[in-house]
């Protein structure tokens, strides 16, 4: 048992949690660091995604931008371009992905 809320300092990129793992399904807790920017992502999997604290923004390679704030769901399909540009500072960015194909 834990807490999606509980988490170690942060200071610089991203503290990933594995929260569950099967054949069909991988379910992450990601907590970004203030003002985190991240690389970009081109997954083989489908991604449901949900903020469950604080607040992002994310750049798609067409140069769509989406801030997605607590609460917020969205679905980002295999193999679309995406980044995180920003996210909150306090209180940081706590992101719940669930990958599936």
């Amino acid at each position: 048992m834990g807490n999606i809320f509980e988490h170690g300092i942060v200071t610089t990129g991203e503290e990933v949690s594995l929260l569950l793992e099967t054949d069909a399904v991988k379910i992450e807790r990601i907590v970004s660091s203030a003002g985190f920017m991240s690389e970009w992502y081109n997954q083989d999997e489908d991604e449901w995604l949900t903020v469950a604290e604080g607040w992002g923004k994310l750049e798609y390679e067409d140069g769509q931008i989406i801030e997605v704030k607590r609460g917020d769901i969205i679905n980002i399909p295999a193999h679309a371009k995406h980044r995180v540009i920003d996210t909150s500072t306090s209180p940081l960015c706590i992101w719940i992905s669930v990958f599936y194909s």
